[in-house]
């Protein structure tokens, strides 16, 4: 299969059509997705759109335009408009991936982009979808913002460099599991490093190559998008959501949350509501 091949004069013109219009060429079809083992998908003469796709657990195997592609977790698939595809679900793990879709625009719509250990994208691919998913103030101008970002982040790691491995899947389950199950005890860098059996130091160079973020960024991204979760779902005050997440006061609880989602807790929850009655009114 192809990989790449794009000029850096062709980047230049996509990254500023998403700087210009990223807002419009987004279509509805985006997302975070958990597929069942039963999950396939097939477009014998392609899609009108760009397909991106950033596998996150599991794994997903298939053809594009006649050859085959195995998708591992970490992966990321950019398929260009009119590209036959077919791809389905694979072992036993649930498959679990962000997607979206985007209007032709300036990027050269021949060649497939695949890319193993995307670690880095996750972050950026995560606060697109969210940002899609809401409806504040600015919303048109964060969404192009995060779509540079996307994108530049993508054009970047094509160009393999040398550094730090990213974590190996095994160990990267165990971190993932292990603050799941204790987000609102706000675990440590230093107690994640314990659980993946190495060095902090270490650690934290190879965490960094994986998701993109040091260790203790990536934990506040964590409570929050717990907490943002929580004030979705429920009807508790602010404070009350504070510290079921762990927070010792609602004050560094909203410094966070508006570093980290752009706006206060209060108004977050409030755009959701309107999203929400917005989209039973349609």
């Amino acid at each position: 299969m192809s990989d790449w091949g794009v000029t850096h004069d062709a980047d230049g013109a996509w990254l500023t059509e998403l700087a210009e219009r990223g807002d419009r060429m987004v279509s509805e079809l985006y997302g975070y997705d958990s597929l069942p083992a039963t999950w396939t998908v097939g477009f014998p003469a392609g899609l009108p759109e760009h397909l991106i796709y950033l596998l996150v657990a599991g794994s997903i195997t298939g053809e594009i335009a006649g050859d085959r592609v195995d998708l591992r977790a970490g992966t990321l698939l950019w398929v260009p408009p009119r590209t036959p595809f077919r791809l389905h679900a694979t072992g036993q793990r649930s498959a679990r991936l962000y997607r979206c879709r985007l209007r032709p625009g300036a990027a050269p719509d021949a060649t497939v982009r695949l890319i193993h250990d995307a670690w880095p994208l996750r972050e950026p691919m995560a606060a697109l979808v969210a940002e899609l998913g809401g409806a504040l103030d600015h919303r048109a101008e964060r969404v192009r913002a995060l779509l540079v970002v996307l994108f530049t982040s993508i054009l970047r790691l094509r160009r393999a460099s040398a550094g730090s491995e990213p974590l190996p899947e095994s160990i990267r389950d165990k971190v993932e599991s292990y603050v799941e199950q204790r987000v609102t005890d706000r675990p440590t860098g230093a107690e994640l490093a314990s659980v993946a059996g190495l060095s902090a130091d270490y650690f934290a160079r190879r965490f960094r190559a994986t998701y993109g973020i040091a260790p203790r960024q990536w934990l506040v991204r964590q409570r929050i998008r717990h907490a943002m979760q929580r004030l979705e779902e429920s009807e508790d005050s602010i404070s009350a959501v504070a510290r079921q997440c762990g927070y010792p006061d609602v004050y560094l609880f909203s410094r966070q949350f508006a570093a980290v989602v752009g706006v206060a807790p209060r108004v977050w929850r409030a755009s959701r509501q309107l999203d929400h009655s917005m989209r039973l009114t349609h």
